[in-house]
């Protein structure tokens, strides 16, 4: 399957070919313009001149002699009429081959002139040559060469084009390659930004909009449109819960006069199954009430000591776990672990938690419930365990491990929610054995920090 292409990266390799082809046809175009413009005849290899510099020598006498480099001879090999006229630093001459008569007035200027290309036509191609003053192995020599070692005007064409039209093209290929993603990651910071933005909307965040003044035009509607879109969300989000919430209040009342009447009827087994009903319905009332009561009143922030808004759940609950068929014990602390946050969320969460090792536990065994200095609170039954699969579809609102069960599967929901809002986290960890261990961690309150310790007396539930 083709994946898609970032817009970071099309624009890139965009705009590099766009930019290569054009640059391919300047050159093609300054190559073209430079045949049209090149006079007619030959020129003298830009070699040649050098390759005499370097066959220049002083024989056992000292004086000035040419020993032909393999690159030199191959040019002699190839150009019999070709001829050369060199000058030392002393004055010392030495020719080769058929030198023109008119090279003897311009050597005398040899001095004052730096560099002669003279081009003639077919019929004088002799008196084509080069004069060039280069170091040699005799000292900066004057050296005038022709009648051979030519180059035609296409090689001199494409040899000057590879110079001044190719290899800034290829230089400007690569620059394009390098600065054209700096330029466009430059210029789609705002744009990644806003993605990072989106990245975070989550359905917990209501009233999210997304900022992104800096955009360009372009992208500009599109992400005024998504705000629009999330206010439109948010408002039939709150809608649906009100009704959930209104509908909720509205089912207590004949619920609990469904308990009483329940009570007055003779026991039996088809008593039991309605009082199990009821209780169902209760339990779901209630705890979307407590969602949403959770939702609107955020957390209040004072320093409470964890262990013993634990050790008060467990105290209230210790009746309801025995009644059903466990033994509950507590392990903490001998001193206080400070938590920042607020106790009554703190012991709903943790009442949910130990309700669900009740209702989930196998209605045997024991539920041990262990506090930890670094904050950590540990919940673990006995029964069958949760497969690993079911980890964390279990923390979804309305889902229920046992389709059957008492559960309104929004208990473990409101125990994730509250953690979180607390800066913390709830996990079940893997499976090993027999029995589930659900996971809090909450961050601790550093001491040094406040340079003050709150009464040991401080406790979630109202006295």
């Amino acid at each position: 399957m083709r994946s898609n292409w970032s817009l970071s990266r099309r624009v890139t390799v965009g705009l590099m070919i766009f930019q290569a082809l054009t640059l391919l046809v300047l050159a093609s175009l300054g190559i073209a313009l430079a045949f049209k413009a090149t006079s007619e005849g030959v020129v003298i290899h830009p070699r040649l001149p050098v390759s005499i510099a370097r066959s220049l020598i002083r024989d056992a006498s000292g004086r000035i002699a040419l020993a032909p480099t393999a690159e030199l001879q191959e040019f002699m090999s190839a150009s019999p009429s070709l001829w050369i006229r060199a000058r030392s630093p002393d004055g010392e001459e030495l020719t080769y081959g058929p030198v023109p008569d008119i090279t003897s007035a311009v050597m005398a200027l040899a001095n004052d002139i730096r560099t002669i290309d003279i081009r003639t036509t077919d019929r004088a191609d002799y008196l084509t040559s080069r004069f060039d003053n280069l170091d040699t192995a005799v000292g900066r020599s004057t050296i005038w060469t022709g009648g051979g070692g030519f180059l035609s005007d296409v090689g001199a064409v494409l040899r000057l084009g590879g110079i001044a039209v190719i290899f800034p093209v290829l230089a400007l290929i690569v620059l394009t390659a390098i600065g054209v993603p700096l330029v466009i990651h430059f210029s789609l910071r705002s744009v990644k930004q806003v993605a990072s933005q989106i990245d975070q909307i989550d359905y917990e965040a209501r009233g999210t909009q997304i900022e992104g003044e800096q955009l360009p035009r372009e992208i500009l509607p599109m992400v005024r449109g998504m705000n629009k879109a999330l206010l439109r969300i948010d408002a039939g989000s709150e809608l649906t819960e009100r009704f959930f919430v209104n509908a909720a209040h509205e089912l207590r009342t004949p619920i609990a006069i469904l308990q009483v009447r329940l009570e007055a009827l003779d026991p039996g087994p088809e008593t039991d199954k309605f009082k199990l009903i009821v209780r169902r319905l209760a339990v779901l009332v209630n705890q979307l009430l407590d969602i949403e009561t959770f939702r609107q009143n955020p957390p209040e922030r004072r320093l409470i000591d964890l262990g013993k808004i634990v050790a008060e759940a467990i105290a209230d609950l210790a009746p309801y776990a025995v009644a059903e068929g466990y033994t509950i014990s507590l392990d903490c602390p001998g001193d206080p672990v400070w938590v920042n946050g607020d106790a009554a969320a703190l012991d709903r969460m943790l009442v949910n938690l130990i309700q669900n090792a009740v209702q989930h536990g196998g209605k045997k065994g024991s539920i041990s419930v262990r506090v930890y200095e670094s904050g950590v609170i540990e919940v673990e039954d006995e029964g069958p365990g949760i497969d690993d699969a079911k980890r964390e579809p279990i923390f979804e609102a309305f889902y229920r491990f046992n389709p059957h069960g008492s559960g309104a599967g929004l208990g473990l929901k409101m125990v994730r929610d509250i953690a979180r809002a607390h800066g913390g986290e709830v996990v079940l960890k893997p499976k090993t054995g027999v029995g589930s261990t659900f996971v809090i961690s909450l961050p601790v309150h550093n001491q040094d920090e406040s340079g003050q310790q709150p009464s040991r007396s401080q406790s979630g539930r109202t006295p």
